[in-house]
């Protein structure tokens, strides 16, 4: 999202939301790169009003032009059309092959609900809406992260996340607070270069390591805690945060 509104300089740490996004896209980049090497290729795209830099997929030869190119990213001041930018994604990920051993996986991450389009007679949430499940209908994931901690767009933004799960060729489960398919949390906020990029993190190892979910049960609700595993022995598994014994001396606990 390279909208007006990006330029806002009130990050909790006193930067510009855009500076806040560039630094934690280049760390992801980075880190990605290092943790899959050859295996992965990256692309870009960038949007307000208009679409503008889309970077066609990219391989770790070209990992300093993609690192050059977020580096130069400025608000554009343009308003917020969420949905070019998801619908280019899916562009994207069209002309690859189709391959099952291949995740196509796109991050989307804006700071302000999308706007209407007066050309095209497009709502913005509407837009955004239809074009997060057309992604998701062509068998791709998205990760969302909010910059703000606005609630109204935070839940929004989950919306447009693969927590959001296809029930059948023309109905949608929205507003999940996790994938109820396989328990990932796709979706994320922040208001610091700190947050945003803890949540890069945590969606980098998603991408790259295992994630363990445990499901628990507390006065009837369930309780879902997850974290991520990558490989290695005497992995520390998460918790229910809500889990007691109630003064039963053993129990048995699933673990999926």
């Amino acid at each position: 999202d390279r909208s007006g509104s990006m330029g806002t300089k009130d990050m909790t740490d006193g930067e510009e939301r855009l500076e806040v996004a560039r630094d934690s896209i280049i760390s992801a980049i980075s880190t990605l790169f290092d943790e899959l090497g050859s295996t992965l290729q990256i692309g870009l795209v960038s949007y307000d009003s208009s679409l503008y830099t889309t970077t066609a997929f990219t391989d770790e030869e070209g990992e300093s032009d993609l690192i050059d190119v977020v580096s130069l990213y400025t608000e554009k001041g343009g308003g917020t059309h969420t949905y070019l930018g998801i619908n280019e994604a899916t562009s994207l990920f069209d002309g690859v092959a189709d391959d099952e051993n291949v995740a196509k996986i796109a991050i989307l991450l804006s700071d302000g609900m999308p706007t209407d389009s007066s050309s095209s007679s497009t709502d913005g949430v509407a837009g955004a809406t239809a074009a997060t499940q057309a992604l998701i209908a062509a068998g791709y994931e998205m990760y969302s992260i909010a910059l703000t901690s606005d609630e109204d767009l935070i839940e929004d933004m989950n919306v447009w996340s693969s927590n959001t799960v296809q029930i059948d060729s023309s109905s949608y489960s929205t507003g999940n607070a996790y994938n109820t398919d396989n328990l990932i949390d796709y979706s994320y906020s922040g208001t610091s270069t700190a947050d945003i990029s803890g949540a890069y993190e945590a969606i980098v190892d998603s991408i790259v390591g295992g994630t363990a979910a445990i499901v628990s049960s507390s006065d009837g609700d369930v309780v879902v805690d997850t974290g991520s595993v990558g490989d290695a022995h005497n992995i520390t598994l998460p918790w229910p945060s809500e889990f007691a014994c109630d003064g039963v001396t053993e129990t048995e606990v699933p673990i999926q």
